[in-house]
């Protein structure tokens, strides 16, 4: 059942709604992070909305070497109601909005409220980039949890799963919603100063 944005039709063009898109290790999270800082230091209150956090109880899988794995870059792996829910529930209280999500299909973008400015942002990487950046978190992450990292595991998965959907993704995404890009391979100052650019955002 697709959930209805009724509480949407009271809000006005004042709020605003940052869609940040990319590969894993692109750093949507910690620009997220530091431009809710930002308006936050101007008093303007400002909400993100991580699409990693709205995962569905029954997760896609897929056979790995004779094992049933969690298949997280697959579209059936995302809650979309509930997702959908927290981005109105966030507009009630905060100007700003931010969603962090690597996955966002064209069907699926029709579902964005159509009374609040929404301004798409792809973080641009390469495939060998993105996949320093995410064996060096999910290896911290691992530790953390005192668990191995499989690394050939996870190349496995983004050569067959992550990076074939993303692409496909992309291409979709693109007839219908053209997103501003922004080199992510740089510093994070560097890359922060070009997205507060893009965003028309005054030092």
């Amino acid at each position: 059942m697709i959930i209805q944005n009724n509480l949407l039709n009271e809000l006005n063009k004042t709020n605003m709604l940052y869609v940040f898109l990319g590969r894993s290790g692109s750093g949507k999270s910690t620009m997220a992070q530091r431009l809710v800082g930002e308006f936050m230091s101007r008093g303007q209150k400002c909400a993100i909305v991580d699409q990693d956090s709205y995962w569905v109880k029954d997760m896609p899988r897929v056979d790995y070497a004779g094992r049933s794995v969690k298949l997280y870059d697959h579209v059936d792996a995302v809650n979309w109601n509930a997702m959908f829910l927290a981005i109105s529930e966030a507009l009630q209280e905060n100007v700003h909005v931010i969603l962090t999500a690597f996955l966002l299909p064209v069907d699926q973008c029709t579902r964005l409220p159509k009374k609040v400015h929404t301004q798409f942002i792809e973080f641009v990487i390469s495939t060998e980039i993105s996949m320093a950046r995410r064996k060096k978190s999910k290896a911290a992450l691992c530790e953390k949890r005192g668990k191995e990292f499989d690394s050939v595991f996870d190349a496995w998965m983004v050569e067959n799963y992550t990076t074939p959907l993303y692409e496909s993704w992309t291409g979709d995404f693109y007839e219908g919603y053209m997103p501003t890009m922004v080199g992510a391979e740089f510093p994070p100052d560097t890359v922060y100063s070009t997205l507060k650019i893009v965003l028309g955002m005054k030092s």
